[in-house]
């Protein structure tokens, strides 16, 4: 059995059935960053299954595969949710002071329904997500960079390294210099 399927079909540039709606069409193309590579490697896996075996199976995990890569890059475009607008500024500027009324303003959503959110989509409330983010961010500086450990705290938004020293060994149990060097 060969697999005989349209790329555009696929990609969902054309609809295959009538109750589809395309992606896109193409008499509006799109132009936006976007990593290939793994989106690639799926198409070429799909064109390897259907030249050699082309088991039903596997076919159609290469197309959801395939289907997830193109909808991952539709959703991003369009994408405008207030939330993870929020949770992108918190990332670039973690060493401003984000407190709970703040989150609150610029996401512009109620306390409770903020609250209610950030639970259902991180599984912690919105001023824990804050600390996971810049813990985040300090780990990975504190690997890849030589900076000192006020440094980094200061820029991922502690003012008082002991309060940051705590953090990071509430997270790993290690000490930031000792995270650093282990990992």
């Amino acid at each position: 059995m060969r697999c005989r399927c349209s790329l555009e079909v696929l990609l969902g540039l054309l609809p295959a059935a009538a109750e589809q709606r395309p992606i896109a069409d193409l008499a509006s193309p799109v132009i936006a960053r976007f990593d290939a590579l793994p989106l690639h490697s799926a198409i070429l896996g799909l064109m390897h299954e259907c030249h050699s075996a082309a088991q039903p199976i596997v076919t159609q995990h290469w197309v959801d595969l395939i289907h997830m890569f193109v909808m991952r890059f539709a959703q991003s475009m369009g994408n405008t949710d207030p939330l993870q607008l929020l949770w992108e500024r918190v990332a670039a500027h973690l060493a401003e002071n984000w407190t709970l009324a703040r989150l609150i303003r610029e996401s512009g959503y109620g306390r409770e329904h903020l609250r209610r959110l950030c639970q259902r989509q991180f599984g912690r409330g919105p001023m824990h997500q804050v600390i996971y983010l810049r813990m985040q961010r300090a780990t990975e500086l504190l690997v890849t960079t030589p900076k000192t450990i006020d440094a980094i705290a200061h820029e991922v938004g502690y003012q008082n390294p002991f309060v940051f020293s705590q953090r990071v060994h509430e997270m790993d149990r290690l000490a930031p210099s000792e995270y650093r060097r282990t990992k």
